[in-house]
């Protein structure tokens, strides 16, 4: 969408580039950067992967979004931090900030079909994100508790 030309790894580090900058800017806890990093990667990706399958950019969002949010309530529970914490910046790199600018840009050029258009593709993007967020947050925490490879087993 943004970087088509850039090959994926540049992409995908260029996000955790920015999300870690992005959840210390917001001061999040100096050892959690790279696991906030890694939120918005696995987000990103998850976005990529779903973008090549799905012309929907609303579902594609949803998806990317239940991932991080998946993510983020796990590493919420190994890590004993909020899930604020991995969520919020794993979920800027899919919120749509260009698509806000150009909104009010229109409106303000009272270009109003534009601003409409733009408006409507906004909060569908922003309707997915939380609708992805609340379809993670309807599990029982204690799913994402459970230890998932865990060497003892009882008879």
């Amino acid at each position: 969408m943004f970087f088509i030309d850039m090959p994926l790894l540049i992409r995908l580090g260029a996000v955790y580039v920015a999300t870690t900058f992005f959840a210390l800017m917001f001061n999040a806890p100096k050892k959690e950067l790279l696991f906030c990093g890694l939120a918005g990667f696995f987000g990103w990706l998850a976005y990529e992967i779903s973008s090549l399958y799905l012309d929907s950019e609303a579902i594609t969002i949803f998806i990317s979004t239940m991932a991080v949010t998946a993510l983020s309530r796990r590493l919420s529970f190994v890590r004993k931090q909020p899930i604020s914490v991995y969520l919020i910046s794993g979920i800027i790199p899919l919120v749509p900030g260009f698509l806000i600018y150009y909104t009010v840009y229109n409106m303000i050029s009272e270009e109003v079909g534009a601003a409409v258009l733009m408006g409507i593709e906004t909060l569908r993007i922003a309707g997915s994100i939380a609708l992805g967020i609340m379809a993670i947050f309807v599990f029982p925490y204690k799913v994402f508790n459970k230890k998932m490879f865990s060497s003892s087993r009882r008879n």
